[in-house]
């Protein structure tokens, strides 16, 4: 049967049976519109959405009274308003006069919940998107960690002010039993805009702002009167110092128009009579010699003999420098700035491009922001591409596990980008939160299904020494080889390297789908070498299902919550 989970007092409990939450709601403490998380679900819903629980609710007639729960200006408590219908509500939240994340409760809910969790108010958050401005996530959106019971998360509710709690929803509940009122309610068929506000609200929400001076410096805590009386003082300051500037600019103004002596404007005169004494002192040319310097034609200009140009040098032929092919004898790699975002990967090797270079970066289970994982695979044929700058590479901040190839040799290292910013870790904590739903379904089903095949890749070894004959071979592997052929996941299937960062998981998912491929291999090689009569190696079958049981035992080690 599913396991469920419910809220009290803001806080999930759980798991329980089916049975209990009908029993719940037989006993009616529990009512159609209280939140429930199913397993394997991926969010919060009402009761009233699951078929399982269809029908077991009475009938309440709910009279669309809905009861506001704010807090007071001074901070010391919280104040119950209404009732008010649904439309009042949409109303005040278009003017801005309560927020989505304000408590609200009717008959029918046995606790507050705030404005955003409760999805007849979902059509008015979406209608603000226009304003560019992103609401929280509803709690019905949000994610259960591994251990429900560890959950903290809790309504803001103030636990020294009891009356404000509403009383469990019941058939028998009466007036009485509802909360206390503090202002009148909002009047029905209220009329109406062209442009779709309601007028009476807006009337009343400025009769609120309408708040005397005095009355808004009494309500202050003495912290607030104290900045607000420096903030009064350091105004009334300023104010005068921008007077008193003012006004000496204007007298100083004035005293210059009065006494013609004072100029602050250079004059030009001065200048002007220089330039025409000059003038007057250059030597004038009699007129005589202008005369004769008219009367001689000037002399034509011999043109100047031009060196004979050399045709340009004809460009020689490229030479092709053969480069010699150089097999490695070693790999060898630093890495430099580690754990900066300026970080690179510089790596050492005297071979040729002959003999390309292989690195691949990984980093799944939460090791990196943004995705749930990452693989990268780089082939250096240049001996120039040899420096890797992490941060051209297109990867996120994160730790990575760095594998070098290059013929027979290998190498493995860590190498971290970008982690020692001052964000990083609260970022990756908020990012391994929302990835808790994914690592359990992953974990669990890995889990699964390598179990499955370790059974069955066991069985099978176990089974070539006891057969003896043909057909009591036949009569095991037929059957065998059908359980085995529906041991299947869809994870294994579907996993390569184009969907890689969809799975949390993806190297765990790739290295089990490539054992598979090879216990099949060895299984067929098996079944030819029985069928014919030719001596059996059941080495490598072995060898497989050891692998299956330690990746197993890995995943099973596996959390989300490691040091890094």
């Amino acid at each position: 049967m599913a396991n469920w989970y419910y809220l009290q007092k803001g806080r999930p409990h759980g798991p329980v049976t089916t049975e209990d939450i009908k029993k719940e709601i037989a006993a009616g403490r529990m009512g159609a519109n209280d939140l429930l998380y199913r397993e394997h679900d991926t969010s919060w819903r009402e009761a009233a959405y699951f078929i399982d629980l269809q029908g077991h609710f009475k009938e309440q007639k709910y009279d669309d009274g809905w009861v506001l729960l704010l807090r007071k200006r001074d901070g010391s408590g919280y104040v119950q308003k209404g009732p008010f219908t649904k439309v009042q509500i949409t109303s005040l939240l278009k003017n801005g006069e309560i927020s989505f994340t304000d408590y609200v409760w009717r008959k029918g809910l046995k606790e507050w919940y705030k404005i955003l969790a409760i999805p007849e108010f979902h059509m008015t958050s979406t209608a603000k998107s226009s304003q560019k401005k992103e609401l929280p996530l509803p709690i019905i959106e949000s994610i259960l960690p591994e251990d429900l019971s560890a959950i903290t998360m809790k309504l803001p509710m103030p636990q020294e002010e009891k009356d404000i709690r509403p009383p469990e929803a019941t058939d028998e509940s009466d007036v009485d039993t509802q909360p206390k009122i503090e202002n009148t309610p909002i009047k029905k068929n209220l009329r109406r805009s062209k442009k779709g506000v309601n007028q009476e609200i807006v009337k009343e929400a400025q009769w609120v702002r309408r708040i005397s001076f005095t009355r808004y410096f009494l309500e202050l805590t003495s912290t607030n009167k104290i900045i607000f009386g420096t903030g009064v003082i350091a105004a009334f300051v300023a104010g005068l110092i921008i007077l008193t500037y003012v006004s000496s600019y204007i007298d100083r103004r004035r005293r210059v128009l009065k006494s013609p002596e004072i100029s602050y404007v250079p004059s030009n005169l001065s200048t002007k009579k220089k330039i025409e004494q000059l003038e007057e002192r250059k030597p004038q040319p009699s007129e005589s010699l202008a005369k004769q310097i008219e009367s001689k034609p000037l002399p034509t200009p011999m043109p100047t003999p031009m060196p004979p140009t050399q045709p340009p040098p004809q460009p020689e032929t490229a030479k092709v420098v053969e480069v010699a092919n150089v097999s490695p004898t070693y790999l060898r790699y630093e890495k430099l700035f580690d754990g900066k975002e300026s970080a690179r990967l510089k790596i050492f090797s005297d071979a040729s491009k002959h003999y390309p270079i292989h690195v691949i970066f990984s980093a799944d289970a939460s090791q990196i922001l943004g995705v749930r994982s990452v693989r990268r695979a780089f082939t250096l044929t240049q001996i120039e591409d040899r420096d890797i700058d992490i941060s051209k590479a297109g990867m996120p901040p994160g730790y990575y596990q760095v594998s070098l190839s290059c013929k027979t040799f290998e190498a493995q290292t860590k190498f971290n980008f970008a982690t020692e910013l001052s964000d990083f870790k609260k970022k990756l904590f908020q990012h391994r939160k929302q990835l808790i739903i994914y690592h359990n379904e992953e974990r669990y089903s890995f889990i699964k299904t390598a179990a499955r095949l370790e059974k069955e890749v066991y069985k099978f070894a176990q089974n070539v020494k006891k057969t003896t004959s043909l057909n009591s071979w036949r009569n095991f592997y037929r059957p065998w080889r059908n359980n085995f052929d529906r041991i299947n996941n869809k994870n294994i299937s579907s996993v390569n390297q184009s969907n890689w960062s969809n799975y949390v998981y993806a190297e765990k998912w790739f290295q089990l789908k490539q054992l598979r491929s090879e216990i099949m291999a060895q299984i067929k090689s098996v079944n030819n070498s029985k069928t014919k009569g030719l001596p059996i190696n059941n080495d490598a079958v072995k060898s497989s299902a050891l692998d299956l049981t330690r990746l197993k035992e890995q995943m099973i080690m596996t959390t989300l919550w490691r040091k890094d």
